[in-house]
């Protein structure tokens, strides 16, 4: 079940994608008619999938508590088990990494010789609870804000209370309300486990080395306070606020307006979206070194791109070249 009002290139690309497959797509429609494919499919012992965590306008809606609110969940996927006496399970596929995926399938129990009503509630009340499990295990992925009858993401940020969602538990710590990631651009992929840290009224925010974005607003507005610690996960260039801040500077310039530095500063070294060393020479070991004419270095500074190069020939690569600041090469 999908919903079926999506521009035609979506749909299109979706049926592409499916097209060697025995999946197919049912569209959900205001005329209902996708009730009849519904049942054809199941008369003819398919699997039917409901995305059952968004009513989408569906006027048949059950409310029960999730994640510490009243929330609205579609009627029909249980109403359309529980009618035929189905067998149910709850599927959630869930982000683990860049091209990694956890998929959790889980059997929905409810007593099939109960009344219809009491049927449907048992099934739904047992298809929430896995969903708030989940949610919980990756809040990060999950992003249906309007089951709580909001109209915005804004406005559920400020309805919903973090420490319900999030366990508390050390070494991270979290914010006291949910960041606002702009679903359009960008999304979070962080995985909670037992030994996250979440900050009690702090926030996270992607550092650019506290050179650029919201980070330059959050250090201004509280590096002054001898309450804060600004913690550096990343490297900082000798010329960025970062290093600054993070060798001891006194003072800093952000803005154009000199601050003086009262907050704690720490630094944690283990984090960097850039190869180090040893994974730099994997990347380059799965090449023939006969066929590589020249490796040339052109990030980093200057003594650990000497380093880097005098390690490179000790490896086996003959030709390492660092260009100069404007140099230009031809390849």
């Amino acid at each position: 079940m999908v919903y079926g009002y999506e521009k035609q290139s979506v749909t299109d690309n979706r049926n592409n994608m499916f097209r060697k497959t025995n999946i197919r797509m049912i569209g959900i429609r205001e005329d209902m008619s996708h009730l009849f494919e519904i049942d054809r499919a199941l008369a003819a012992g398919d699997i039917v999938s409901f995305p059952s965590d968004r009513y989408m306008g569906a006027t048949k809606t059950i409310t029960a508590p999730f994640l510490g609110q009243e929330a609205k969940f579609p009627m029909g996927p249980f109403s359309v088990a529980t009618m035929r006496g189905l067998d149910a399970i709850a599927v959630n596929t869930m982000k683990e990494g860049s091209r990694s995926y956890r998929i959790y399938v889980t059997p929905l129990e409810y007593d099939k010789s109960a009344s219809r009503k009491e049927q449907i509630r048992q099934l739904s009340a047992a298809y929430i609870a896995e969903l708030e499990k989940r949610v919980r295990q990756y809040p990060a992925q999950w992003y249906n804000f309007l089951i709580f009858g909001v109209e915005t993401m804004d406005e559920f940020i400020r309805s919903i209370d973090v420490h319900t969602v999030l366990p508390q538990q050390e070494p991270f710590v979290m914010i006291g309300c949910m960041t606002h990631f702009e679903m359009t651009t960008s999304t979070t992929e962080t995985l909670i486990r037992e030994d996250n840290i979440f900050v009690d009224n702090g926030c996270f925010s992607a550092s650019g080395m506290m050179e650029a974005g919201r980070i330059k607003h959050h250090i201004a507005n509280n590096i002054e306070n001898n309450r804060t610690t600004i913690l550096g996960v990343g490297y900082c260039a000798p010329t960025t606020l970062g290093a600054k801040i993070l060798r001891g500077d006194k003072f800093v310039s952000i803005f154009g307006t000199e601050y003086k530095v009262k907050a704690e500063i720490r630094k944690i070294d283990s984090y960097s979206a850039h190869a180090d060393r040893d994974e730099l020479l994997r990347y380059l070991s799965c090449q023939d070194k006969s066929k590589i004419k020249k490796v040339i270095l052109v990030h980093g500074e200057k003594q650990t791109q000497e380093n880097f190069a005098q390690t490179l020939n000790e490896n086996g690569y003959s030709d390492v070249f660092i260009p100069s600041k404007g140099e230009c090469l031809e390849i």
